[in-house]
């Protein structure tokens, strides 16, 4: 993976929480997510959890549809959310909050698979 995001790159650190939202484009059944955190010797990332709204106001009102957590191990860079179907997913924007870290006050993130079924 050679693309990434991190909470802040040089001039000091951005304190968490950290958040992003992304635009889907139009409502979708979420069946899957896939979600890397920056690989290699890098073990920053500790939680994201996942929401899903219609409206991308970051302080609006926002469904869970779940959390992910990541160890201090080097290497262990991939956490997979298996999403129920009785778990809401109804909504355009997707919203990843960070809200701590293994080694604060960084965050990176590496790469987004989201899987959408019927």
């Amino acid at each position: 993976m050679t693309t990434m995001w991190q909470s802040k790159w040089s001039g000091g650190a951005a304190q968490p929480p950290h958040w992003l939202i992304i635009d889907l484009g139009q409502p979708l059944n979420l069946v899957k997510i896939e979600l890397y955190r920056r690989v290699g010797a890098v073990v920053d990332t500790k939680t994201v959890q996942l929401s899903v709204s219609n409206d991308p106001n970051p302080d609006g009102t926002w469904k869970s549809i779940g959390m992910l957590n990541y160890s201090g191990i080097v290497g262990d860079d991939l956490r997979t959310l298996d999403i129920t179907p009785d778990t809401d997913t109804d909504g355009r924007y997707l919203k990843l909050y960070l809200p701590d870290s293994n080694r604060f006050p960084y965050v990176q993130l590496a790469k987004i698979y989201i899987y959408v079924g019927n």
